[in-house]
Order: C-alpha cells, then structure tokens, then sequence
C-alpha cells in the first residue's frame, strides 16, 4: 500500500473508498497523502510490536504449562548428582599421594591421575610435563591472540586440540625479530602464507585451511547489556550474535566529552601519550559511582600508568589496564579513555590507529556489563565517519542527547584554544607579557585578587632577589640561581609588609616535561625557594582547576 501511494499523485476516490469500508480507515486520515503515509508506518510498528508481544506471551504460557523451567532444574540437579557420584567412585579409589613443586614430573601418571585438568599457557604447558607425554585433549582459548611458533609447542603434546577465539577481537603480538629468518624458512620449503609465523594467529591459520576441520559458531552473547552489545553486533558481526541479555531500565552508554583544546601529551618518560584532561574528567566520574566493580581501560600504556598513580589511593579497588591486558575478561561498569587529541589520517605516529582499531574497540566496549562510559576530546568528539563517530551517534540515537555530557573540568589555558580568544590576541592593543598562558594567567589573577585585597602581583620577578638561604647548593646550581635571567613568573606578595606569599610558575609541556635540562633547572628552582620557606605552586598548561589550586594555597 506504501509503494502504492507513493507512486501516486494522490488518492483517489474510489482507493479512499476502499480504505474507509474494507480498512476501517477514517476520512480525515486518509485526505493528505504523506500524513496518511506517516500514520501507515506508524500502524505498522503497532501491529509488529503486538504480534511479537503476542508471540511471547505464546512461548510463556508454553513454558508455563509443561514446567520447562522445573524440569531444567531437574535436569542440572540430576548432572550435577551424577557429575559427583562419577567424582566419588574414581577418586575414592586412589590412594592418596604427595606431590611437590620438585617430584611431581616424576610421578606424572599419578598426578595427572588425580589432577586430570591442567591450566596453563602455551609457553609452559611444555616444560612442566614430561617428555613424550601427550594430553588426551588440549582447549587452547583465546586462539587469535596465539602465534604459530608458540602453538605448534602446544600442539605437539595434545592427542585432540580445540581452537576457541574470536577474529574480530585484538591478534597475536608477532615477534619481529623472528620475521627475517621466518621469512627465509617459509621460501625455502615453499610454505603456504597460512602456515607462516607473520602475521598469523593458530585461529586464523586453521580458519584459512578452510573447511577440514569441524567448526562451531558460538553466537550466543550473555555478557553485556543488550544495548551495548548491540552496537558490536551490527558493526562487527553482521547481527549474527543472539543476544541472551535484557536491556537494563537505566541508560548503560554514556559519552563525556572535554572542554575544547589539545590536552594529550607525549609520554615524556617513554613512548606513548596521556591526557590529563580525561584523566582528570575520570576522577569526577568516579566520585558519582557506588559500584565497586569498575574497570578503566584505554589503548595506550602511558596513559593507563598514569591513571593509576591518580587514582590508585582514592579508588584501590578500580582497576586499570590497557585493552590488551583486559581482553577475556569483564566489569559491571567500564571507562574508557580514548587519550587521542584528534582522529587525523596525517597522524605521523599512527596514534589514531590504537582508538579507530575495530578489533581494539570491540573489546573495549564488550568488557562492559551493565555501563560504558567513554572519554574523548572534543576533537575526536566532534570527527566524522569512523568508528568514534559511529558509536557516539549510536549512543545518541539509543540512549538520547541526555547521555552525551560535556566535561566539568576546565583550566584557565582553554581560552587558548576559542577562537575568539586567538583574535582578541592579534590586536595591537592587546597586553602580550611574555606567552599567552602568562598573559591568561595575568588576567585570572587579577580578577581573583579582588577577593585578597591586601596582596599584589609583580611578574618575572629575579629568583636571587627573594633568597636569603643558599645551603646545600652546588657551585653550578648557585650560579644558575643567582642569574639576572632566572626568575619566578608570579610572585603575590602582601602590600603591607612587601613579604611574598606565593610564587607561581606557568609550566608549558613543550619544555617543561621533555627538556631535560629545563627539568632540571625547574627542580633547582622549587628546592631553593621551599629551603626559603616560600611556597611555589606549579601549574601545568595541560592541566585543569587552577584558581581552585591558587585558592587552597592562599587560604
């Protein structure tokens, strides 16, 4: 009928007729072709949406009547009683034996007699059973995530072998090194490329094989809320999975998104970035949440490291971990923080591939059970046309604007990054003092000394001139003190007897986190005025809460 008013102009009387008498349709409806088209597609939900509930009601009533749920009851009990009773008769029969650390190779038979299921990894499984010895079944899981190399150890001491893993979720971590002289064995015997150590997990290599082997699609899902699995199932299953899990009556998916700017940083104590900023949001989050069951995960090292210095002493029982450390495994509510500034295909350091990763980000968001929150920059918030993008629409779409939150954490230096701010600056007219974040800084302090009265500010004030203590120094520390050129950026003093009350310093990354020999002069400089009984607060432009900070140390 819609295919049919669609090709049509507009309705006829004799097709009005026909819908008022046969259809029950009234005549108001039916006089304005795309109302009548709307109220069609909304008729048709209504009836879908009944048959199902009709169907279901059909199936319980079903259950209901022939007491499935009893006689599954029944059933586990009965296998369990069984299960037990197999247990009893085998092992009642044994006599008992010692086994230690040091003696239990020796006495195999014995032990595995009595310890017949053994977990292990596959770089172990080996060497701590004897030689010759095979096991009537080996289960490898996690089969996607298991080299050739290492497979092939475990596979040479199982009778029968079961693969389980997931393609769709993170591979094997190669070992480069091996590739030349892989790559060399592989052309000399003409191996086929499945069969080869790069780039091949034992799954994928088997599923290459095609079909020779029996295999089982597991499809049943019963982790997650059924809204965050859903997302996983349309993207990367094709709606394959058939979710066994309900949607919960609260929103399980949340996107906080930060305050514009460019607050990921290079790791300065090694490879990777952190950001802050999401760190900083995380700490709020975690004050409005009463589970104990929380994870954070995020795709780069850095940041989970310095995730856990934050939170390690408010929140011992959170834990943190990058994805690879959390794959196979489950929380009630999980956190991720994307780290990345932007999504930008000019990524020199292919960061942007650690958070567009579909395998990585399918993991991700299945550890959740009951909530996912995700913490990105407003940058990659605001991208288009990846898999961010996709989930945050997604969110948006199934669980409403409500659930995408900005950020609560602000820092004075955002205003470096609002466009009205940058064209403020390219005035003449405008006080330029010696960076924009001092320029900022200035502003801020100046509108919180309305509330101190009896403290002013001097800028670049000489180190030298507010010391009187030089015990413990170095000559060559001494002479980096005392030079005309070493100053504090803000020092506020009282106006009434000129003493300073606190010294501030600006502290951008660029220099201050990756300049070893501005570390240092920046530890010299702390040292020398809190042995002067001078308070010094640093204040990191990728940082957040610095009037906060300015206040608790004036107060």
């Amino acid at each position: 009928m819609k295919c049919y008013l669609l090709s049509k102009k507009k309705i006829s009387f004799f097709t009005r007729l026909k819908l008022k008498l046969k259809y029950k349709v009234k005549a108001e409806i039916i006089t304005d072709k795309n109302q009548f088209i709307d109220y069609l597609d909304s008729q048709y939900y209504t009836v879908k949406l009944k048959q199902l509930a009709d169907k279901i009601e059909e199936i319980q009533k079903y259950l209901a009547e022939n007491n499935l749920e009893e006689l599954n009851n029944q059933l586990q009990s009965l296998s369990v009683s069984a299960f037990k009773n197999f247990l009893f008769s085998k092992y009642s029969k044994i006599p008992e034996e010692s086994f230690t650390a040091d003696n239990y190779r020796q006495k195999y038979t014995s032990f595995i007699n009595r310890y017949p299921v053994v977990l292990s990894t596959t770089h172990s499984l080996l060497r701590n059973c004897p030689d010759d010895f095979q096991y009537d079944l080996v289960i490898m899981d996690e089969g996607s995530q298991s080299d050739i190399l290492t497979s092939l150890l475990t596979m040479n001491i199982a009778k029968k072998m079961v693969v389980v893993g997931d393609q769709k979720q993170l591979p094997q971590i190669d070992n480069t090194d091996l590739y030349p002289a892989a790559d060399e064995l592989a052309a000399k015997i003409s191996l086929p490329t499945y069969f080869q150590y790069r780039e091949n997990s034992l799954l994928s290599s088997l599923i290459s094989m095609g079909n020779i082997f029996p295999m089982t699609t597991l499809v049943e899902h019963y982790r997650c809320d059924a809204r965050i699995i859903e997302f996983n199932n349309r993207k990367f299953y094709n709606n394959e999975l058939v979710i066994c899990t309900k949607t919960s009556t609260t929103d399980p998916l949340f996107v906080i998104h930060t305050v514009k700017g460019h607050h990921a940083r290079k790791n300065p104590k090694g490879s990777g970035i952190y950001n802050d900023r999401e760190a900083q949001e995380i700490l709020e989050l975690l004050k409005t949440i009463d589970e104990q069951d929380v994870g954070i995960i995020t795709p780069f090292r850095a940041q989970a490291d310095y995730l856990s210095r934050l939170i390690s002493s408010k929140y011992p029982n959170v834990e943190v971990d990058t994805v690879h450390k959390f794959q196979g495994r489950q929380k009630k509510i999980i956190i991720l923080s994307t780290v990345i500034n932007d999504i930008s295909e000019d990524d020199p350091n292919r960061l942007t591939d650690f958070v567009t990763n579909p395998n990585l980000l399918n993991v991700a968001i299945s550890r959740a059970i009951s909530k996912l929150y995700i913490v990105v920059s407003d940058g990659v918030y605001e991208s288009q046309h990846n898999l961010i993008s996709q989930f945050v629409s997604y969110i948006k779409y199934y669980c409403g604007e409500s659930n995408l939150k900005e950020g609560r954490v602000v820092s004075i230096f955002d205003d470096l990054y609002n466009d009205n701010y940058q064209a403020v600056t390219q005035s003449p007219l405008f006080r330029y003092v010696d960076s924009e974040a001092e320029t900022i800084m200035l502003d801020h302090l100046n509108s919180l000394l309305k509330d101190y009265p009896d403290l002013k500010i001097q800028m670049h004030v000489t180190l030298s001139s507010l010391l009187t203590n030089y015990q413990g120094f170095t000559d060559s520390e001494i002479k980096y003190i005392t030079n005309r050129l070493t100053h504090v950026d803000f020092v506020l003093f009282d106006k009434i007897n000129y003493k300073p009350v606190l010294c501030i310093e600006v502290d951008g990354t660029k220099y201050h986190d990756y300049s070893q020999r501005q570390i240092e002069h920046d530890r010299i400089k702390t040292r020398v005025l809190e042995a002067n009984g001078l308070k010094i607060l640093r204040l990191k432009t990728n940082a957040a809460g610095e009037m906060e900070k300015i206040r608790n140390c004036l107060n």
